[in-house]
């Protein structure tokens, strides 16, 4: 299972099996109340780059995961509010994790430098980015999952 660290990291860390976000106010943690966006990437920088532009609309990231098996866990454990998947996770594809979230009632969109005739036929129904994109085309494309 891979999870960013560093300074990408934001206002989350990864600790064991929970994505922890807030901070101290009094000497008391405070967790957030933001809608959880599972972001699932495995490069860095766009990674980062997609989660600043979400946290900047007012969401929690979770993640970014970078694998299947991140992915489930989070899926499994942290119960998103909508997910951003990319289409290719290195030499695998991002589906089982899309197969994950419908059965889970989870909205979601890939990203992707395909095109929508390269989904699988079951997601070509799904919203499609293609890199490269403007921030705010992801953050609106957010917005209107959750609208749903």
């Amino acid at each position: 299972m891979q999870a960013w660290r560093g300074r990408f990291a934001g206002f989350w860390t990864f600790a064991g099996s929970r994505s922890i976000i807030g901070g101290l106010a009094n000497g008391a943690y405070v967790m957030s109340a933001l809608p959880r966006i599972l972001l699932v990437e495995d490069e860095w920088l766009i990674a980062e780059f997609f989660g600043d532009i979400l946290r900047e609309d007012g969401y929690e990231i979770l993640g970014p995961a970078a694998d299947l098996e991140a992915a489930q866990h989070l899926i499994e454990q942290e119960n998103p509010k909508a997910a951003v998947l990319d289409v290719s996770l290195g030499n695998v594809k991002s589906y089982p994790i899309a197969e994950l979230l419908t059965r889970h009632g989870i909205p979601f969109l890939f990203v992707s430098g395909y095109s929508a005739d390269a989904l699988l036929a079951e997601f070509r129904h799904v919203p499609l980015i293609n890199k490269p994109m403007a921030g705010a085309q992801l953050a609106q494309a957010v917005r209107n999952l959750l609208e749903q």
